[in-house]
């Protein structure tokens, strides 16, 4: 097969159309918010043959010309993209001899595919030329360009995404807007608006460098809502293909238009041996230096959740374990003062579910769980029950995208989440599940405390 559309089955096997071209393809048969300009790849098997032959080259023009028929433009400009079949791809600028933008009519497209496959047969001696497809897409006309990684090779763990715009045809070099956005929720937490003195256009003949006008220099060259609508499809490629990646797109006429994916090797966040788990600990009392603070479970301890943390006086209290138990959570792990062995936490009872219970109103659901706080009991069916009633309610009211996520609030918030007077909970919630996470990577000493430093 040496030619295929985009949006056909086989440009999505990176044998044959290399990764670039069968990343996009994928995305365009799997995601219904991907936007691609449309367009054909010339595969491997036509770089095997050769371009001059007279069959591969009437199959070029004629899927041009069936490309600009589409297009409603008989000189359909065309973006030329090489993608490589062996991850041997250079990072090179976008008028290198892989990436050609701005070209018109049939013969020029056809000497375009030629430059790039003359430049995968330049190799060094004694080397065999690199298997090698081509990419002919329609060429926008963009407001602004866009890039942005997923995850940030500097600093992974941080849960942000960056990204970097310009007007124009090309963000990747040169001043640009810069911004990071939080991936959990989607918050712009940093921005940096260049001084863009020039951008690249197109003309009549093709790309050329242009200067800005003294408005645009200053002026971001996205709004708020599309770096947000940027970032969202930035992060929901990566979580489609579970891989953190780097894409670029073209925004026209408001809409973001993926131009090129590629995956980006990130290292996996690594376990922490908890060295340094306790450093800048505040020891409140003279009598908590004094003692050592024993991990609770000794074996298979998990780091515990707000809402759990949170519950953990009443259960104490309620026990009869004893008021004199000191105790303290460390990044989400308890620790018992003295002898771990010596205490047993009996765990909430029952399952979270009673769904009869969604008929109460707001102060019912308040005063229901108030009540079984204060109760002589540990916290049981009934305050799970509640507590989980309260979750489905703030769902469907879109406080939180999950019921589930009760379990990353306080019971003090849980409570106050009804009356109405609580801080905006998705912000919240999304940030303690990423520090949750980060706890589960660490390995928590088993003893902790002044005397054992």
């Amino acid at each position: 097969m040496r030619l295929v559309w985009i949006n056909q089955p086989p440009c999505q096997d990176p044998t044959l159309v290399g990764s670039k071209a069968a990343l996009l393809g994928r995305l365009t048969a799997e995601l219904s918010f991907v936007n691609v300009p449309p367009g054909f790849c010339v595969t491997d098997a036509a770089f095997a043959q050769g371009i001059w032959d007279l069959e591969i080259g009437d199959e070029i023009l004629a899927a041009y010309a069936r490309l600009a028929e589409s297009c409603r433009n008989p000189r359909l400009p065309v973006a030329i993209r090489a993608s490589y079949l062996h991850e041997t791809e250079p990072a090179t600028p976008s008028q290198s001899p892989t990436v050609i933008l701005g070209i018109f009519g049939a013969q020029a497209v056809r000497e375009a595919i030629a430059t790039c496959w003359e430049a995968a047969r330049r190799t060094e001696a004694g080397s065999t030329a690199s298997a090698i497809a081509v990419l002919v897409q329609q060429q926008l006309a963009p407001e602004a360009a866009v890039a942005g990684l997923s995850t940030d090779p500097e600093s992974p763990d941080s849960g942000e995404m960056v990204i970097q715009a310009n007007w124009g045809f090309h963000a990747r070099e040169g001043a640009l807007d810069r911004y990071r956005v939080r991936k959990a929720d989607l918050r712009i937490t940093a921005r940096e608006i260049a001084d863009k003195t020039q951008m690249t256009i197109r003309d009549g003949t093709g790309l050329i460098e242009s200067e800005n006008t003294a408005e645009q220099r200053s002026y971001p060259a996205l709004d708020n809502l599309e770096v947000v609508e940027f970032a969202r499809i930035l992060r929901d490629i990566e979580a489609h293909l579970e891989k953190p990646v780097a894409i670029e797109c073209a925004v026209q006429d408001g809409r973001v238009c993926l131009l090129r994916c590629r995956l980006l090797a990130v290292a996996e966040p690594e376990q922490n041996d908890g060295a340094d788990f306790a450093d800048g600990l505040d020891w409140q009392t003279p009598d908590d230096r004094q003692h050592e603070w024993h991990l609770y479970p000794a074996e298979g301890a998990f780091p515990f959740s707000p809402l759990s943390a949170s519950l953990l006086p009443h259960q104490i209290q309620a026990s009869q374990i004893g008021s004199d138990i000191r105790y303290r959570f460390v990044h989400g792990y308890l620790y018992i003062a003295g002898p771990a062995s010596t205490f047993f936490l009996p765990a909430p009872a029952g399952e979270a579910e009673n769904e009869s219970l969604d008929g109460l109103s707001d102060g019912e659901l308040f005063r229901g769980l108030q009540h079984s706080l204060l109760a002589d009991t540990p916290p049981d069916t009934t305050t799970m029950h509640l507590a989980a009633a309260i979750g489905r309610r703030l769902e469907q009211r879109g406080a939180l995208d999950t019921a589930d996520d009760i379990a990353f609030l306080t019971l003090t918030e849980l409570l106050t989440s009804l009356s109405g007077l609580a801080e905006p909970l998705r912000p919240l919630v999304a940030r303690r599940k990423a520090e949750h996470e980060a706890n589960t990577l660490i390995v928590p000493p088993a003893v902790i405390g002044p005397a054992v430093e």
